[in-house]
Formats: C-alpha cells, structure tokens, sequence
C-alpha cells in the first residue's frame, strides 16, 4: 500500500471514530406536553368548561326551587301541625315526599347528563389531539412526546415542554 493512500486511509478512520460516536451519542429526541391542561386552555375546552358551568348553575336553580318547596311544606307541617286536619297533614307529608323524591331524581338526572356533556366535549377535542400531536413530532423531529402526568414527569425543561404549541393548534382546529 502506498504512503498517500495508508495517510488519507488513516484519515477517514480517524474522522469516523470522531464523528460516528457523536452522532450516535445524541439519544432520543423528547417532549413533554400536559394533556389536561392544554384540553382546558383551548378555546373548544373553554366553552365546553362554560357550557357545563350555564348547566349546573340551571340544575341547581331546579334544584332550589323544589328545595324550597319541601321547606315551605316542612315550615307549614312544624307551624301548624297540630291545628291540621288529618287530610291536610296526609297531603303535606306527601308534598314533602315526593319534594324528596323529585330531588333525588334530579341530582341523578342532571349528574348523568352533565356527565354525558362533559364526555361528549372532550370526546370531541380528543379527536383532534393526534393529528395536531403528530405533526407536532414531525415538525420537531421527536421521537416520544410523553403527557405531564405527575410521578410520570417529574422535571422538564420549557424548551421540550409543547403545551403551548398544542393549544395553538388545538385553537387553529375549529
């Protein structure tokens, strides 16, 4: 072998034990983003998060108003009970009742339905999280993005942290 071609060939060996390890010593590509919280910050996870706060606030007004009606039946049972006749004691204790009974009701009602309304709002921002979190990872050329989940992720720094971005993106869905 010639002295030129042994250098040039010592040369390129020397430039791949160089470089090759720090290519290679680069490791995974990571990102952080916090699901919940880019969910409620969207502008859709707002206005479900006020849709749902309109419904309870109008299930506790039907609430209040059959609460109050038990009260007034209750207050008329306590003030005038021994002056009632049977009849009329009969009709409050039933008003009192089924008062009860339609509260109940309600609560299970209206916890079911507003239950439904939250799964179906977030069912429907769900939906959009994998497209916007995969072209999140192409765009930065990550290869895991891990959710903030305490005990998951106990530390992270912003700069791997595309929360921020995903509620971008999240808003430019409508």
């Amino acid at each position: 072998m010639s002295r030129p071609f042994r250098f040039l060939l010592t040369m390129c060996m020397l430039a791949v034990s160089f470089f090759a390890p720090n290519a290679l010593a680069q490791g995974p590509k990571i990102a952080v983003v916090d699901i919940d919280y880019a969910i409620l910050q969207s502008d859709e996870g707002k206005a479900l998060q006020s849709k749902l706060n309109a419904f309870k606030e109008q299930a506790n007004s039907e609430g209040q108003k059959i609460a109050e009606e038990a009260r007034e039946a209750q207050q008329q049972l306590q003030d005038q009970g021994a002056s009632l006749s049977q009849d009329k004691k009969t009709e409050l204790l039933k008003k009192l009742e089924d008062s009860r009974i339609a509260l109940k009701r309600l609560e299970t009602d209206k916890s079911r339905e507003g239950k439904e309304m939250q799964d179906l709002g977030l069912a429907s921002i769900e939906k959009k999280l994998a497209p916007v979190l995969e072209k999140l990872q192409k765009e930065g050329d990550y290869d895991m993005i891990l959710n903030r989940v305490d005990g998951l992720v106990l530390v992270n720094h912003k700069r791997v942290d595309l929360t921020t971005k995903l509620i971008e993106e999240l808003n430019k869905m409508k």
